[in-house]
């Protein structure tokens, strides 16, 4: 099966990586890509698990590449789509799936977890349902959590400016 949709040509990877290697060194004098880059994304999941659904595609060589690199975030994966979503590295799969999600986040809604792979494929193409078994629990009850909060929250009165309470 041919994957067509959401790749990234190597050259224009192994270019983001060298940039954001630099960047990282310069600004903030960090030498590890891969180890803060992973950092970042441990953080973002621990604030909310849905947003793995931000790396699409990329989301089950980047779980590897996490609970290779210490994580524990179960075993189960989709190899054929990890197989193809990868880079050579695991700095060019944790770029790759940061590029995805960057793109990702500017033209789709948050929580989307069905991603097109191969629009060629006739019938609307072939796609991909992202679920993360094992976390499913967390990202519905971080969905509850945030549907009370956004109930909850009052809007500041527009002639006084004050909050309600």
């Amino acid at each position: 099966m041919t994957f067509t949709e959401h790749r990234f040509d190597p050259d224009y990877i192994r270019s983001r990586v060298a940039e954001r290697q630099a960047h990282l060194k310069a600004n903030r004098g960090i030498f590890d890509l891969l180890g803060f880059g992973l950092r970042v994304i441990t953080e973002r999941l621990d604030q909310d698990p849905r947003r793995y659904r931000d790396y699409g595609p990329y989301w089950p060589a980047l779980k590897e590449v996490l609970n290779a690199h210490g994580a524990d975030l179960g075993d189960h994966s989709d190899p054929l789509v990890s197989k193809v979503y990868r880079g050579a590295t695991a700095i060019e799969t944790l770029i790759m799936a940061d590029e995805f999600r960057a793109e990702y986040l500017r033209t789709r809604g948050i929580g989307a977890n069905r991603f097109l792979l191969d629009a060629g494929s006739g019938r609307g193409g072939r796609s991909m349902m992202l679920t993360w078994p094992g976390r499913q629990a967390d990202c519905a009850r971080q969905a509850i959590l945030v549907g009370v909060a956004a109930r909850t929250y009052r809007q500041p009165d527009p002639q006084t400016s004050r909050h309600p309470d």
